[in-house]
């Protein structure tokens, strides 16, 4: 199931890209805001199987200007540094034991063909693998974990090269530990 944010309206991506908005063919059931939708997934989902056979606008005719973030409110975002071992060694940093996690402003995500104003001077630059998780997202028994697995958008993390040397120590990592992890 492909789903798209084209003109800040929800759109269903059919496996011949075509385009079905959701709302005008859920008659209103279901927000046209994609941000909402992931509040009523398993619902969404459920509707979605009856759209087969349903004909849609050619994908290929949305204007690229129109495409919008597919989560453009989160309530929160986590990232995961240091999760390779090159990076580390680009970074001068060992391999941490634990996961090194922090957070990121919602104002940090951009549309696919966004402006991203760089600052001044180096800009660092990585290609990140982006993960949206609907509900839950805390004690997922397997078997529930693809019902809250809502998608893999990729990803693109700038930073000033100066700054980045500059908050951390040289040397250290930022760790984070869940509030229920004991530690």
């Amino acid at each position: 199931m492909r789903l798209a944010n084209i003109s800040n309206r929800l759109m269903f991506v059919t496996r011949g890209s075509e385009l079905i908005d959701i709302s005008q063919a859920s008659s209103g059931r279901f927000s046209p805001r994609i941000q909402e939708c992931y509040e009523h997934w398993d619902e969404l989902r459920e509707f979605i199987q009856t759209l087969q056979g349903v004909r849609g606008k050619p994908l290929s005719e949305a204007p690229h200007e129109e495409f919008g973030n597919p989560a453009p409110q989160p309530r929160q975002i986590f990232a995961i540094g240091l999760n390779y071992a090159d990076h580390a060694a680009e970074a001068g940093l060992a391999v941490p034991e634990d996961l090194t996690v922090f957070t990121k402003f919602a104002t940090a995500l951009a549309g696919p063909y966004g402006t991203v104003a760089l600052p001044p001077g180096t800009v660092d630059w990585e290609v990140e693998l982006v993960a949206i998780i609907g509900s839950g997202g805390q004690h997922i028994p397997v078997e529930r974990r693809g019902a809250t697995w809502l998608g893999c958008p990729w990803g693109r993390t700038s930073r000033s090269a100066q700054c980045s040397l500059q908050v951390r120590p040289r040397n250290t990592a930022w760790q984070s530990r869940s509030p229920d992890s004991g530690q």
